[in-house]
């Protein structure tokens, strides 16, 4: 990538590097890793264009950039990601934390600030992956003890850093567990959330590189048509959930008629239905009968 001398000639030269590799967002990945290596905020580097970086500097920052040219994600690079009020150790073992995610958080957060009940509330975080959903709800409301359970090891302990790292140590509970197989039967819930792996087997290979290569196809791949594990949370949540209660889940684009034709099957009332901010349904709510 040549020898740069100052920020603003290796931003140029940066974001010409990762759009002849296909990044999406050349631009705005440039800055932020520019940024990381300087020790600034991203929004502040028009004040250090002229800056001339030391040999060293220039040295990682090169080195990242080529690593982001390979297409390894800007998170893993970075290694943290902002979620709601959180900081989140991100890894390849667990989903990088989404927007669409942040969503079903903030929602989450506001229907149990919403319970009248006095004392002790309890959530279950079922497929918690790197536990950003299970932080964030247990760093909001510090009445609430969370119940995260994920089949991966490797996700688990990246979900325990992140309980460590935002201090909510003794208010969340990390369970190796398919789905309910390792939640007591008589324990139930005031709020079951889970993010479930969606997207349709067939559609793996058209995903981005970013994805397909270096995020937890586990966490990813919902059976052949993406609806497995609504299937099987739809049949399993109701037993630990208080009756009258919520389970809400995020979808794929396009699937809230097909999920909520399952959980109807099960006898499960639809709640509301949450667009993201591009007016796509992704969050749904259900209700459990008496």
């Amino acid at each position: 990538m040549g020898n740069v001398e100052t920020v603003g000639e290796l931003l140029r030269r940066g974001k010409a590097a990762l759009q002849r590799a296909g990044v999406p967002d050349p631009g705005v990945d440039v800055e932020w890793l520019v940024a990381f290596v300087l020790k600034v905020k991203r929004l502040e580097l028009v004040l250090h264009r002229n800056r001339r970086l030391s040999d060293e500097e220039q040295r990682r920052v090169d080195e990242f950039l080529q690593q982001r040219c390979r297409r390894i994600p800007l998170q893993h690079l970075l290694g943290t990601v902002p979620f709601l009020n959180c900081d989140l150790k991100v890894t390849p073992a667990a989903l990088i934390p989404r927007p669409e995610t942040e969503c079903l958080a903030q929602i989450a957060i506001q229907h149990l600030r919403s319970l009248s009940e006095k004392g002790v509330l309890r959530a279950l975080d079922v497929g918690t992956g790197s536990g950003c959903l299970a932080v964030a709800m247990a760093k909001a409301i510090e009445r609430l003890r969370v119940w995260g359970v994920d089949l991966s090891g490797e996700a688990l302990a990246l979900a325990r850093e992140n309980v460590d790292r935002n201090g909510v140590r003794g208010r969340v509970e990390l369970r190796e567990s398919d789905l309910f197989e390792r939640v007591p039967p008589q324990r139930c819930f005031d709020l079951v959330v889970s993010n479930p792996p969606y997207i349709p087997r067939s559609v793996v290979d058209g995903l981005q590189d970013e994805v397909r290569r270096h995020e937890p196809v586990m966490a990813l791949v919902g059976g052949e048509d993406g609806l497995e594990f609504y299937r099987r949370l739809a049949d399993r949540a109701r037993g630990h959930l208080k009756s009258g209660r919520l389970i809400c889940l995020e979808i794929g684009d396009g699937q809230e008629d097909a999920v909520e034709a399952i959980f109807s099957a099960k006898q499960w009332r639809p709640g509301a239905r949450h667009p993201d901010g591009a007016g796509t349904i992704r969050v749904l709510e259900f209700i459990r009968g008496g």
